[in-house]
């Protein structure tokens, strides 16, 4: 095994560092931001080194995220299930398109990371169905806040997580931009968010530990959000929409 960071002043700083990895041609490029190393590196770099080092390894770092990917690409798969990060404060993964497509190619990889990842973790762009969803609160349970971005969350029946949720860290839902399995927003169908809501109630540990749920551009009104919280004894959840 092989692992590969990077230095600055010739010394490992594990947590300073931000990694982008986008599907393009291009090759890195860095950029300062509060003080801390910001990385954008092209697909390419990451090319270059899986070329040259088979399933190699990277240490911890402070974000690592995925842009711009593809509907179903094996090299981020592969990428996901033999060389992500053994530790990771916030991780990302964003699909390239304003469609949505199925997470699931990607989704068993994201599962099986989830323990390097510590604070963060954020899905963009992707149809995550309720299957799906109960995995992902499960397996991040850890961690103190999960964005779905723009995804469509398909809620057809409540899910039950009864104790699996048990000494939760999770804080902050993010939903920004997600809509109902249509994507015409949970405004017109108050029914799917309903059952969202009912999910999230089931646990009694995440009723203790969720302090807020943002669902700015979700298509839905302050006033039904909060009476829907409410009915489902979540009424110290602060709702964030605008």
């Amino acid at each position: 095994m092989i692992e590969i960071n990077l230095v600055k002043n010739h010394f490992f700083n594990f947590f300073e560092y931000e990694w982008t990895i986008e599907e393009s041609d291009s090759y890195r490029s860095t950029r300062y931001f509060d003080k801390n190393l910001q990385l954008s590196i092209g697909w390419q770099i990451i090319m270059d080194f899986l070329k040259k080092i088979p399933n190699f390894k990277l240490l911890n770092f402070k974000n690592f995220s995925f842009d711009c990917i593809t509907t179903r690409n094996k090299r981020v798969i592969d990428f996901l299930s033999f060389s992500f990060p053994k530790k990771v404060i916030k991780f990302g993964i964003c699909h390239d398109s304003s469609f949505c497509s199925s997470i699931s190619p990607y989704f068993n990889a994201i599962i099986r990371q989830s323990s390097r990842v510590l604070e963060r973790v954020c899905i963009f762009g992707f149809k995550i169905n309720a299957k799906q969803f109960k995995r992902l609160m499960v397996a991040y349970t850890h961690v103190q806040t999960i964005s779905l971005i723009e995804c469509k969350l398909s809620f057809p029946d409540a899910i039950d997580f009864g104790g699996l949720l048990k000494n939760t860290k999770i804080r902050d839902i993010n939903l920004n931009g997600s809509r109902g399995t249509d994507h015409s927003g949970w405004g017109n169908n108050p029914d799917e968010f309903n059952r969202l809501i009912q999910s999230l109630a089931s646990s009694y540990e995440l009723k203790l530990s969720l302090g807020t749920l943002i669902i700015i551009d979700c298509g839905i009104s302050l006033r039904t959000a909060r009476n829907v919280l409410d009915e489902n004894g979540l009424e110290n959840v602060f709702v964030f929409i605008k």
